[in-house]
C-alpha cells in the first residue's frame, strides 16, 4: 500500500487483517538519518563482537575461512566495537565466495560472535532526533484512525534491535489478552521500522492475518475438548495462511500486538510468495532460499488507547516480566525532566511500568508467566 491519506482504506485493511504495510512512508534521506542515529546509539564504545578462537573452530563454516580468520587475528581472541569493523574484517576473507555464499557465511559468523545488539532502556519517543523524523502528523493520524481514538496512550515500551541475530518462531506480543480470548477491537499496536532492510533478501517478518481476533484451528480443538469453546465459537476459527513481508528501509509496518508472527521470514527462490512454517525454514537448504539480509535491524514502539484490555496488559503482563525489570528501572530515571517530549505529541503518558511503586515491588510481583496465562 503506497502511502496516501486514504485513512478509511488503511483502517479497513487493518481491522480485517490485523496489520498494515505502509510503503515508502519515509524518503531515502529520512531512512538514512534513522539508520545513522541508531548506529550512533548502539555503537557507544562497547564491544559489539567478541570473537573466541575456540568457538570459531567449532563453527560450521569452511575450514579455509576459519584458517584465514585465525591467521588474521594471530590465533588470539579479539573484540570489535562497530559493525563496520566487523564487515571490514570479514568480507576481504570471503573474496573467492559467490555473493550468496558470502551472505550465508557472514550471517553464521555474525550470529555466533555478536554479543551486543541493543541499548537497554533506550526509548524512541525520548530521543528527539528519532521522534522528530518518525512521529509525523500523518502517522499519528493513522494510528488514531486505526485505534478509533483521539487520545493515544504511551507507556515507554519501545526499543532498538541493531542487527540482532536472526530468530524464528511463532509468537504474539500480547499473550495475556490473546490466550484469554480477547476477540475485541484493537486497543494497542506495534509500529516497526526495518531501517536496514533490503527486500531482495530473506529477513522482514512473517504474519498470520486475522490472528489478532481469531483462533488457530489446533487451539480451537484443544479448547473445545476442554470445554472452553463451544460450537457457536466456530466462526472464530482462523483459516488464513501466513504471509511474508520484506519491507524496504523506507517502509513502516503496524500490527495488532495480539497478532501471531515470526520475526524472520525466508524468501524462497522458486516460489516468491511462498510462506513456510518457521520450523521448515530452519532446515531449508541454502540453495532453495535467498540469503539473509545483512545487516538487518528493527526500531519499534508500542502505543494504545485507554481500555480494560490495555490496563490488563500493563498491570499483569509487561510491567511484571523479569526480562523487562532492568529496562523499566532505567526508563524510570530517564523519564525525569522529559515530560515535555511526551506532551509535544499530545500523548497521555501511562506510568504503570516505570512507577516507583512498581519498580520497588519487582521482587514480590514477578509471577510465573504460565500462571498468568492460564489462570
Amino acid at each position: 500500500m503506497e502511502i496516501n491519506l486514504d485513512l478509511q482504506n488503511i483502517k479497513s485493511k487493518f481491522l480485517t487483517d490485523g496489520f498494515v504495510h505502509l510503503k515508502n512512508f519515509f524518503n531515502k534521506n529520512e531512512a538514512q538519518l534513522i539508520a545513522d542515529r541508531c548506529k550512533e546509539i548502539v555503537e557507544d564504545g562497547r564491544s559489539i563482537y567478541d570473537f573466541k578462537i575456540d568457538e570459531l573452530k567449532k563453527l560450521n563454516i569452511s575450514n579455509k575461512i576459519k584458517d584465514k580468520i585465525i591467521e588474521k587475528c594471530n590465533n588470539k581472541d579479539f573484540k570489535l566495537k562497530k559493525l563496520s569493523e566487523f564487515t571490514d574484517f570479514i568480507y576481504p576473507l570471503l573474496f573467492d565466495l559467490k555473493e550468496n555464499e558470502k551472505l550465508f557465511t557472514v550471517e553464521k559468523i555474525h550470529s555466533c560472535f555478536c554479543k551486543v545488539f541493543d541499548k537497554k532502556g533506550f526509548d524512541i519517543i525520548f530521543d528527539e532526533n528519532l521522534s522528530e523524523i518518525i512521529l509525523k502528523d500523518r502517522l499519528v493520524q493513522i494510528i488514531k484512525t486505526i485505534l478509533e481514538t483521539d487520545q493515544l496512550v504511551y507507556w515507554c515500551e519501545s526499543g532498538l534491535q541493531y542487527n540482532k541475530p536472526s530468530v524464528k518462531g511463532w509468537h504474539t506480543d500480547d499473550p495475556l489478552n490473546e490466550i484469554n480470548n480477547n476477540f475485541g477491537k484493537t486497543f494497542q499496536v506495534r509500529i516497526a521500522i526495518y531501517f536496514h532492510s533490503n527486500p531482495k533478501y530473506s529477513g522482514g517478518i512473517k504474519l498470520i492475518p486475522k490472528s489478532h481476533n481469531r483462533i488457530r484451528p489446533i487451539d480451537f480443538l484443544k479448547g473445545f475438548l476442554k470445554g472452553r469453546y463451544h460450537v457457536n465459537n466456530i466462526n472464530k476459527i482462523n483459516l488464513s495462511n501466513s504471509k511474508n513481508f520484506f519491507p524496504n528501509s523506507t517502509d513502516i509496518l503496524i500490527w495488532d500486538k495480539r497478532l501471531f508472527h515470526s520475526p524472520w521470514a525466508t524468501k524462497t527462490k522458486f516460489i516468491k510468495n511462498l510462506s513456510l512454517s518457521p520450523k521448515i525454514e530452519k532446515i531449508l537448504p541454502n540453495f532453495l532460499q535467498e540469503p539473509p539480509c545483512f545487516p538487518r535491524s528493527l526500531l519499534a514502539f508500542d502505543i494504545g488507547k485507554k481500555s480494560e484490555e490495555l490496563s490488563n496488559y500493563l498491570n499483569n503482563w509487561i510491567s511484571v516480566r523479569k526480562d523487562y525489570n532492568e529496562i523499566w528501572k532505567i526508563k524510570n530515571k530517564n523519564y525525569l525532566g522529559k515530560e515535555k517530549i511526551i506532551k509535544k505529541y499530545n500523548f497521555f503518558f501511562d506510568e504503570t511500568c516505570i512507577s516507583d511503586n512498581k519498580i520497588e515491588s519487582f521482587k514480590t510481583i514477578n509471577q510465573n508467566h504460565k500462571e498468568l496465562l492460564f489462570k
